[in-house]
């Protein structure tokens, strides 16, 4: 009776034993390579989590986060009242012809913002390129955005002196049908309430000074005696270089509202001292033009004829005495305009600068 038994313990003896030199050869040899699943992808996990998830989850949050426009847009909010309303039509027309333009054009500009009051997203940067964006109504386009800091805790009556002192903020506006007058200051509850820019349908005002300066970082031919750019780089006589950190750095955060600033002295030299101009007939080719432009609905504007009075700004923007401008005091920084270069220098491609920095 007890051979069963015998036998029955040397096979389980046996099997232990095979076990363990299985194990001891597997613990030498490599193990087999493996492909990850078809529909994963090596990427995933890089992706940026969703940003109305985090939102809503009330987290304390810095760094990348993405979603749909249609859904992300109701928890964006503008830090700035007015768009240049031809530049955004001159944005839609270049880089938003079709949903696959449109998602590399917001691929390679990911938007900075801040996190405040109700754990919403207020952008410090990008109003022209979100506002093209939701004109086209591209709606499943996935947008990132860059949160360089959180400041929810703040109370609107605390978060926007901080937000204005860190130049982050631009609370001022040409006023109501003066759109050719220096611009006021803005109450933050003038500011749009949605960040809303359908045809005939926007909650911002239109700055055409601000579209302006848009389009004369576009010149491709300035008036004579600026040299030729074949060859070069095509934009090289344009008006000024949009650097970095004060305007003319290669790296370094980007010049928040830069082109209000220039907008500014644009307004100034054109309708309120024109001895800025080098010579009596550059202003009166520029006025002239700018005059023939017009108003016009978001939508609406004749990009070509935008580019070429930006072309007649030139002059300007190169003088010598534009160096000497002096800036408002709501400007932060030392009062000089940002990326100015005097003489007609061949400029190079402008700098990719990193976002404004919360500090």
């Amino acid at each position: 009776a007890d051979i069963p038994d015998q036998k029955m313990r040397s096979m389980a003896a046996l099997a232990i034993l095979l076990a363990t030199c299985m194990a001891a050869l597997a613990a030498r040899a490599p193990l087999p390579a493996r492909s990850p699943p078809a529909t994963a992808s090596p990427f995933a996990s890089k992706q940026p989590q969703s940003c109305i998830a985090m939102l809503l989850a009330g987290q304390t949050f810095a760094g990348q986060c993405a979603d749909a426009w249609g859904a992300l847009k109701h928890y964006v909010k503008p830090t700035q009242p007015q768009v240049g309303y031809a530049w955004v039509q001159y944005k839609v027309e270049k880089d938003f012809k079709s949903p696959s333009d449109a998602q590399g054009t917001v691929d390679d500009d990911i938007s900075p913002a801040v996190i405040g009051p109700g754990r919403l997203l207020y952008i410090v940067d990008d109003h022209h390129t979100l506002c093209a964006l939701d004109y086209t109504q591209f709606d499943d386009v996935i947008v990132t955005m860059n949160v360089i800091c959180d400041l929810s805790p703040y109370t609107p009556l605390n978060f926007w002196p901080l937000l204005t002192a860190r130049n982050l903020a631009y609370l001022h506006a040409s006023p109501a049908g003066k759109p050719d007058a220096f611009p006021v200051p803005i109450s933050p509850n003038d500011l749009p309430a949605n960040f809303t820019c359908a045809a005939g349908k926007t909650d911002f005002t239109d700055s055409p000074w601000r579209a302006l300066v848009g389009f004369s970082r576009q010149v491709e031919q300035a008036p004579s005696p600026a040299p030729d750019c074949s060859g070069d780089y095509k934009y090289c006589e344009r008006c000024m270089i949009r650097g970095c950190d004060g305007g003319w750095s290669d790296s370094g955060p980007s010049v928040p509202f830069f082109e209000f600033r220039w907008a500014y002295y644009f307004v100034d030299a054109t309708y309120y001292n024109a001895t800025w101009w080098p010579s009596s007939d550059a202003y009166k080719a520029f006025q002239s033009a700018y005059e023939a432009l017009g108003s016009h609905p978001l939508g609406q504007a004749t990009t070509s004829a935008w580019i070429d009075t930006a072309a007649l700004t030139v002059p300007l923007c190169r003088a010598s005495s534009t160096g000497l401008y002096s800036l408002p005091s709501f400007f932060t920084g030392n009062g000089t305009l940002p990326g100015y270069v005097g003489g007609y220098v061949k400029l190079d491609k402008d700098p990719a600068c990193d976002s404004p920095s919360c500090t």
